[in-house]
């Protein structure tokens, strides 16, 4: 049951992080030569698509822009983070390994590759690219937040807490933070620990019943 929840929760933060890392064109990394470079075209046409939701769509722009432009890491972070929206976590993996390649100091590819990870959860995968996000770009709460979605999935519950804590600190407006460390509090009976972070996702959301079973 709780790697099905993990799925689902790495789904939600998925659309959460693209918000704020990558699809639309000016924060995935702007290509080099702007709109007179091969694929330019294409690949706003892809964001276009994917700020409208229409992800299938998304993709073959992306694909587009690829074919006429292989080097532009943009283009596969993009398409990624389109098979993401999609759920296909093998053909995103390819994506994000292929972005950094070619930009290996690009976190934002690591955490799409996370993402990737967790849902085909392979959590030894997400753990060590959350790690490289971190290493990278110390100040991001999702990768910690994505980090211990990892831990989770390993049973690493104490550095799960460490992690969503950590995360919470940066972003206390994210109630998936207070959700995940809970759970792992209760995998390590800290009961009181877990009720108080239950309590704080009440207050903020009354109406959502799943925080008092």
């Amino acid at each position: 049951m709780i790697t099905n929840r993990i799925t689902i929760f790495a789904a939600a933060a998925g659309f959460l992080a693209m918000a704020g890392l990558a699809p639309a064109k000016e924060k995935a990394g702007t290509p080099a030569k702007e709109k007179g470079e091969p694929g330019m075209g294409e690949y706003t046409k892809g964001n276009q698509f994917f700020e409208a939701k229409q992800y299938e769509q998304a993709v073959a722009e992306f694909a587009k822009a690829i074919e006429a432009n292989g080097k532009q890491p943009a283009f596969y972070e993009n398409r990624g983070f389109a098979y993401i929206a999609l759920e296909k976590g093998t053909e995103a993996a390819a994506d994000f390994s292929k972005a950094i390649e070619l930009a290996p100091k690009d976190e934002r590819a690591y955490l799409g590759r996370t993402q990737a990870s967790l849902l085909q959860k392979d959590y030894a995968q997400a753990l060590a690219d959350s790690s490289k996000a971190i290493e990278l770009k110390p100040d991001n709460a999702i990768a910690y937040k994505f980090r211990g979605f990892s831990e989770i999935g390993l049973s690493q519950w104490d550095k799960a807490v460490t992690d969503f804590t950590t995360a919470n600190q940066k972003n206390p407006d994210d109630p998936q933070n207070y959700d995940r460390r809970a759970w792992a509090n209760r995998n390590l009976k800290n009961y009181d620990a877990a009720v108080a972070d239950y309590t704080v996702l009440i207050e903020k959301d009354p109406n959502d019943a799943e925080h008092l079973v």
